[in-house]
Order: structure tokens, then sequence, then C-alpha cells
């Protein structure tokens, strides 16, 4: 997979992400953004993005206010790359199969770190 180029004025949320996937802290789930017991790596992604932003669903699973999509495109997808174009959607679409396929958020945390760039405004 080529890199993803990404303003750089989005770099201190991956900073807080990459931390957030490493610290321990959070405990890892399949198949769902968020629900009683932890939360994907989007899911964690999404929290940096806006923490206030959850509500419980019906089926006990914590979804994004305003959307029932996997991810808030307009939320998450412009606030962490700057923009909301096919690129970021592989990218995301990446992370979402390592997670749901049982790596590890440091595994995860390795693949951002290797396959982000990081640019100046306006290139």
């Amino acid at each position: 997979m080529p890199f993803l180029y990404v303003p750089m004025d989005q770099k201190p949320f991956f900073d807080q992400w990459l931390i957030a996937l490493r610290s321990g802290q959070i405990k890892q789930v399949r198949d769902a953004l968020c629900n009683g017991r932890g939360m994907c790596c989007l899911g964690v992604m999404s929290h940096i993005v806006n923490p206030f932003g959850w509500t419980l669903a019906s089926d006990r699973e914590y979804r994004r206010h305003m959307d029932r999509s996997i991810m808030p495109r307009v939320e998450v997808r412009s606030a962490m790359f700057g923009r909301d174009d096919y690129e970021a959607d592989n990218f995301i679409r990446k992370l979402a199969m390592m997670n749901d396929a049982g790596c590890t958020f440091a595994q995860i945390a390795d693949y951002i770190e290797n396959r982000v760039r990081f640019i100046p405004e306006g290139n």
C-alpha cells in the first residue's frame, strides 16, 4: 500500500492516536467502534476527534451521533486526514480489516506510523 499523505496540521491528532493505541489502557474489541467492553482502533481515533460524540444504541453498542455508518465521514475523516477521499477511505478500510482480523493495537499503530507521511499545507 502506498503512503497516505496528510497535512502537517493533522499530526497532533495522529500523535494522540498512536499514544492511545500503544498505551495498553484501552481494551480492544472487534466488529464495533465502541461497546461496553472497549473500542476498535477507529473508535479510538473517533474518540480523540470528539470524546463526547457517543450515544448508546439499542443493540448495546455505542455509535457516533448523527451517523449510523461504521465511520462518521465528515467528523473523523476530514478531521484526521484533512480530506474525505478515496485514499483516506482505503486507509480506514485497511485499519478496520486489520483490527477485526486480530492485529493488536500496537501492530496497527506501527502500520499507521509506517504508512502516513505529513506534508506542509498547500502541497
